[in-house]
C-alpha cells in the first residue's frame, strides 16, 4: 500500500494530509501540535496521527516510534511531500510488522 503524505508548517506546527485527506491531530504527547524534522513529542504525535488515519489503532500504538525515526524525524523545511510504500518499509521491518490490509 503506497501513501501521497504532504506536510505543511504554520506558525508553530504542522497540517498533514494523507492521499488528499487531513490527518486528525491524535495527542500523545504533544498538546500543542504535531511536528517534523526532530525525534521530540511533535514528531512522534505526526507518526502516531499518520499511522491512524491509515490503520488501526493497535498497529499505531506498536509502530509510531519506528515511523517516527525511520520518516518523520528526516522531514525539514517547511514542505514535505513524500510517497511511501509502506508494504516495503514493512518488509525491512521486524518479522512481526505487517502492515493491516484495512483501515478501521
Amino acid at each position: 500500500m503506497k501513501a501521497l503524505i504532504h506536510v505543511v508548517r504554520i506558525a508553530d506546527s504542522c497540517i498533514a494530509k494523507v492521499n488528499g485527506v487531513e490527518v486528525r491531530h491524535y495527542v500523545r504527547h504533544s498538546p500543542t501540535g504535531m511536528e517534523m524534522g526532530y525525534c521530540g513529542s511533535g514528531p512522534a504525535d505526526m507518526a502516531y496521527s499518520i499511522l491512524r488515519h491509515l490503520f488501526h489503532k493497535p498497529f499505531a500504538e506498536r509502530y509510531y516510534q519506528k515511523f517516527k525515526w525511520d520518516f518523520v524525524s528526516g522531514w525539514k523545511g517547511n514542505t514535505v511531500t513524500v510517497e511511501i510504500d509502506f508494504d516495503a518499509w514493512v518488509s525491512y521491518s521486524p518479522a512481526d510488522v505487517r502492515v493491516p490490509k484495512v483501515a478501521v
